[in-house]
């Protein structure tokens, strides 16, 4: 519910970015080691398993979707390295702005 509105226009309208890293991802896997792309998914799988719980108890959290957008970036930077990105971002960027919305 209130998905577009949440989003806002710009993240709403760039959207197909994310569709776009992905197609990136799946041609990355024919030419990398499936561990290496495990190793990505864990790193991007612990700060996903901080963040979730927050964001279900309280989805109205405007703190816990600026997150979740930068998990996204971070995504797209682990999975898609050659796509461009629209924030700098970092495993320790992420972890440092989730522990802020911990506070």
């Amino acid at each position: 519910a209130d998905f577009v509105w949440r989003a806002g226009y710009e993240r709403f309208r760039g959207y197909g970015r994310y569709f776009q890293a992905m197609e990136e991802r799946l041609k990355r896997l024919q030419s990398l080691p499936q561990i290496k792309d495990d190793e990505k998914r864990e790193r991007v799988q612990r700060q996903w398993d901080k963040w979730f719980p927050l964001w279900e108890k309280d989805p109205s959290d405007s703190r816990l979707w600026a997150c979740g957008w930068l998990m996204m970036e971070w995504r797209v930077a682990e999975f898609a390295p050659s796509f461009p990105r629209k924030v700098k971002v970092s495993e320790k960027r992420v972890q440092e702005f989730l522990e802020g919305c911990l506070k």
